[in-house]
């Protein structure tokens, strides 16, 4: 059968790309240099003639070969099809957000190269990029916590270890985004080849090769960045990745914790690095980037609840959480010293320390030091069995126990209200579920409700509780919330011992949102503020404090004024019926 003549340039076309993808998919330097060539093309307004029709449509739905699977950003600009100036089947494209990686981004890659022979895989940056933009900007901006919806969080999480990476080397803001845009490209070629064995054993093989590129909106030229090769230790590449730098912006802090946490609730083994090599440089000086306030109990170890490993964090554990003088001195060391920017405090559900405290009222067999521990933590248990009972008011109290920690540790130091001031420190509180393992983080504005069974003593006065200093020697601080804000908490005044000799009263204590004003020589019998709703760090408002007990203090009705009034009006009544009868 002949076919007409002019069918035949259309078919030898056909014939002729057909070859030339045959042979350019032979090894990844030629699928790269048809890629070269493809920009130089799209560069110079040259498009090649790509065949086209009904034809070539039925041979790609028999299966294709691909040259080279392509990772981009899915911003419109960036399109690898035209970058590239290929036919229908010859790219494999997977576009996301700012190209980051996932399981299903590797899959796509592991696909290509295993069904389809695929030997390149391109990660494609471009300048402009929006993802990378916004990372930028909540880096230098350090927004609150929940600014960005949590799709958009995980984009910007994936992103940090590239923005970490430019800003230690301290560049000029005009070639900062450049810098970032190359170098996250570079981490995502790294992270796929980490990721997948059957590539790592392909590209050791010779018949698989990624490269990092970044892309000229303006220009259309594609520049191909210098090869990176996978590091030798995974492990430590990726525990670098995962830590954050000395002096992190407190949300970069936050954002490790959070992955971390995720990471530990995948039911895998372990990341944190404890290696040989981790101890021997944690020997020259160590530089947390976090510091936790935790409870002693066995289930609750925040170096494995994040997926940390050695020197990451500074950890404080004493029963149920509790602040005491020494807690407060390691707080304020991490942060003066080490410059941690984030300051955790962790309570958990089905505390035994909060429980033993509903219990210790008037149990003879407790020890003085145990009755210290039931009287540091007896607020906040008093405070949840008004509206709770049972294990439901164990875990509230766990709850308002975290609040209450954040409240007092800023009201008693001035270096932790300075470092806030100054957006060097983000202070949270947040509850461990022991049972399922989730974490609930709580707003750092919510009041704490919660009673002062004791009044403070001298030194030891949080702030808006009379006269009193914080825990070293500087005056209280009023803070007045913005417009539209909640006030921030002051935590309920508990007895320290210290030995200053000044005995607590109960005479002045009353129950606010704001904590209770206690006495020390000249009580404060202010009305009691009204309790306000605060909002989560994810926009759930929270419940407002319960309204406190009114006090019964004031002049009271004696009782025999009381019956006398009684008897009379009884009296009247008899008189009443007599004369109707």
């Amino acid at each position: 059968m002949q076919l007409p003549h002019r069918l035949l340039p259309a078919l030898l076309a056909a014939l002729a790309a057909a070859a030339a993808s045959a042979q350019v998919q032979r090894t990844p330097d030629a699928a790269l240099h048809a890629l070269q060539d493809g920009n130089h093309r799209f560069v110079h307004g040259t498009p090649a003639a790509k065949p086209v029709g009904q034809g070539p449509r039925r041979t790609l739905a028999g299966g294709a070969s691909p040259l080279a699977v392509v990772v981009a950003c899915a911003d419109a600009p960036a399109a690898p099809e035209l970058v590239f100036d290929a036919a229908l089947g010859e790219l494999v494209v997977a576009r996301t957000a700012g190209h980051v990686v996932s399981p299903e981004l590797v899959a796509a890659v592991e696909q290509a190269v295993a069904a389809q022979a695929t030997p390149l895989c391109v990660v494609l940056a471009h300048d402009g990029c929006a993802p990378i933009a916004a990372a930028l900007a909540q880096a230098d901006a350090a927004p609150a916590v929940g600014a960005h919806g949590p799709a958009m969080a995980d984009v910007l999480t994936a992103i940090e270890p590239a923005v970490r990476a430019v800003d230690r080397l301290r560049l000029a803001a005009a070639v900062r985004a450049r810098a970032c845009e190359e170098e996250h490209a570079q981490l995502t070629a790294q992270a796929i080849l980490r990721q997948s064995e059957l590539l790592r054993q392909r590209a050791a093989e010779g018949r698989f090769r990624i490269v990092a590129a970044r892309c000229q909106l303006r220009s259309g030229v594609v520049d191909w960045l210098p090869a990176r090769p996978l590091p030798q230790e995974p492990a430590a590449a990726a525990a670098a990745a995962r830590t954050a730098p000395p002096n992190a912006p407190p949300h970069v802090a936050l954002r490790v914790l959070q992955a971390g946490h995720q990471r530990f609730l995948s039911e895998r083994q372990p990341t944190g690095d404890a290696t040989a090599a981790r101890r021997e440089a944690l020997a020259d000086g160590e530089q947390p980037f976090a510091v936790v306030l935790a409870c002693t109990d066995a289930r609750v170890a925040p170096e494995r609840l994040f997926d940390l490993g050695l020197g990451d964090v500074c950890v404080v554990r004493l029963p149920g959480g509790a602040l005491t003088d020494d807690a407060l001195a390691a707080v304020e060391h991490a942060v003066r010293a080490h410059g941690a920017p984030l300051l955790i405090a962790l309570g958990h559900t089905r505390c035994d320390a909060l429980r033993a405290a509903a219990t210790a009222v008037g149990d003879p067999n407790l020890s003085p030091s145990q009755r210290a521990l039931a009287r540091r933590l007896e607020a906040a248990v008093v405070a949840a069995q008004r509206t709770a009972s049972g294990d439901a008011a164990i875990d509230l109290a766990a709850r308002l126990q975290a609040q209450r920690v954040v409240a007092e540790a800023r009201a008693r130091s001035a270096l932790l209200r300075a470092a806030e001031d100054d957006g060097r420190l983000l202070a949270l509180g947040c509850v461990y579920d022991v049972a399922s393992g989730d974490l609930a983080w709580l707003t750092k504005t919510a009041a704490a409700a919660t009673t002062a069974p004791h009044a403070p003593t001298a030194g030891h006065h949080a702030a808006g509780f009379g006269h009193g200093h914080d825990g070293h020697d500087a005056p209280a601080p009023t803070h007045a919330a913005p417009a539209g804000e909640t006030a921030p908490p002051r935590p309920a005044a508990t007895e320290h011992d210290d030995g200053h000799g000044h005995a607590p009263s109960h005479r002045g204590a009353t129950t606010t949102d704001h904590g209770a004003h206690g006495t020390h020589g000249h009580a404060d019998e202010r009305a009691p503020a009204k309790a306000t709703a605060g909002h989560d760090d994810h926009g759930a408002t929270t419940p407002a404090a319960p309204p406190a007990a009114k006090p019964t203090g004031g002049v009271a009705a004696p009782v025999w004024l009381i019956a006398g009034l009684g008897i009379a009006g009884l009296a009247l009544c008899g008189l009443l019926l007599r004369r109707r009868g």
